[in-house]
């Protein structure tokens, strides 16, 4: 096996950093050369700018982390209700588990979304993952509204963990919590296209 680039050692060097920092603004270009080990030139030679890099290491990290692939794994479960939940609850988790990454990578993909960022995979992972689950719902034309609404209330509670935990009595950083919501918002996305009282 030979030596890593330095291209890929610079973009490791972010992806590492970030999960240190939750402060992408803190972040600084020399940090990263020097986790690099490499000179600054070098990283402005391969990135057109800080952000670009960051942006890159962030998409890098979900991709390898959470979203390839995430729609064929196997949620076990005795009902369709409870494999729908892990599903679900694999973006909370993963969201919670690396806040300072997660939040930036959130917040470009609405800021600057576009085809195929961390929010785009996730969503097409998470659709292929509950039509798996439960067939039926790719049959419903409210489903993908109901789960393209999921994932932005998963978001929100996310960016704004004390809003989220005054107005709902949930708190995002709980696990507990996480599996609640996750129920409520399983329970919001399987109702797609039953009947209203």
């Amino acid at each position: 096996m030979g030596e890593i680039k330095p291209r890929d050692r610079i973009l490791e060097a972010t992806i590492s950093l970030l999960l240190e920092n939750k402060d992408f603004e803190a972040l600084t270009v020399r940090a990263i050369a020097e986790r690099a080990d490499v000179g600054v030139g070098l990283i402005n030679y391969h990135f057109a700018d800080k952000e670009s890099l960051v942006r890159l290491a962030v998409r890098t990290f979900v991709g390898r982390e959470i979203v390839k692939g995430y729609g064929s794994r196997n949620f076990p479960a005795d009902s369709a209700r409870e494999r729908a939940i892990l599903a679900l609850r694999g973006p909370m988790d993963f969201l919670a588990a690396f806040p300072g990454l997660s939040r930036v990578s959130v917040l470009y993909d609405l800021t600057a979304p576009s085809a195929g960022d961390n929010s785009d995979g996730t969503l097409v992972e998470l659709l292929g993952a509950l039509e798996a689950i439960a067939p039926e719902l790719s049959r419903d034309p409210s489903f993908r509204p109901r789960l393209w609404a999921a994932l932005g209330a998963i978001h929100e509670a996310f960016l704004r963990p004390a809003a989220f935990a005054d107005r709902t009595g949930l708190d995002f950083a709980k696990s507990e919590d996480r599996e609640a919501y996750a129920e409520i918002l399983v329970d919001f996305i399987l109702a797609a296209g039953r009947p209203t009282a």
